[in-house]
């Protein structure tokens, strides 16, 4: 073969061979690589924005790269004593509740966490306190009125599905991926406030007795009229001096009980 043939030939391939290799350093020198639980955004041209969960290539002066932190934060939220939660039967609860939060593990949620907070701060716990803490304990709060301490006791279940029914899902690019309560118990009378202690309500206050409101007074006992002095002659009592006393009462009886026709007068 004609060697001024080859000559080109090995130029292109050595060439190309440079070429392949050049890329390869490139891309490894270049490529960013995220760990579980990270996403990459890469600002290329514009509003040209690359979200990826694995990694991508990141040209200096042409991209611009920040990492977002994408795994599980917790956020706590505790009432107790004065603060407690108060039920439905208006009985205060100390509870704790806690709260596990990240960001959607998809690309359109990462850009709103990106474009509303930023990434450097949308995976710091302080600032997911700062964002969640009132809608998370007003939620609570509701769910709590709704619910007898009782069934908030005993079917603790019911009560978390009804506080992530009551959060929703709308967190602004922030999934809730589970809600737990550590504790939960009837406020003590000791941490109570006097001045803040809830009323009874109308299921609790008690029954009024009818018979203040509605029944008439007790009537007197029935007592017979008094009988006449006339009538003590007609029947006869006796003038003998003696020491007991005949009342009108008897007499009247037996005025009523025996006929007067046919009798004597008794003798003295």
């Amino acid at each position: 073969m004609n060697p001024a043939v080859l000559i080109p030939v090995h130029a292109i391939v050595g060439a190309f061979f440079v070429f392949v290799l050049g890329a390869a350093v490139m891309v490894k020198r270049f490529y960013l690589k995220v760990s579980p639980g990270q996403a990459l955004i890469n600002n290329k041209t514009g509003d040209d924005i690359a979200v990826s969960f694995t990694g991508g290539l990141v040209l200096p002066i042409i991209h611009r790269a920040e990492i977002m932190d994408t795994s599980v934060k917790m956020i706590e939220i505790e009432r107790r004593g004065k603060e407690g939660l108060i039920c439905k039967d208006n009985v205060r609860a100390d509870v704790k509740v806690a709260f596990f939060v990240q960001v959607g593990h998809d690309a359109e949620s990462v850009k709103r966490v990106a474009q509303r907070i930023g990434c450097a701060r949308a995976s710091h716990v302080e600032t997911l306190h700062q964002l969640f803490q009132a809608k998370f304990s007003e939620a609570l709060k509701t769910v709590g009125y709704q619910m007898k301490f009782l069934q908030l006791y005993s079917d603790r279940s019911e009560f978390r599905k009804q506080i992530q029914v009551q959060i929703g899902t709308d967190l602004e690019g922030y999934q809730l991926t589970d809600v737990v309560i550590d504790f939960l118990e009837q406020t003590s009378l000791e941490s109570l406030d006097p001045e803040n202690m809830p009323m009874p309500g109308p299921e609790e206050a008690p029954p009024m007795k009818p018979d203040r409101l509605t029944s008439k007074p007790p009537e007197p006992p029935y007592r017979p009229p008094n009988i006449p002095e006339a009538i003590v002659p007609e029947l006869g009592a006796c003038t003998r001096p003696s020491s007991t006393i005949v009342t009108a009462a008897p007499l009247a009886a037996l005025v009523i009980l025996t006929p007067m026709a046919g009798r004597r007068k008794p003798d003295c």
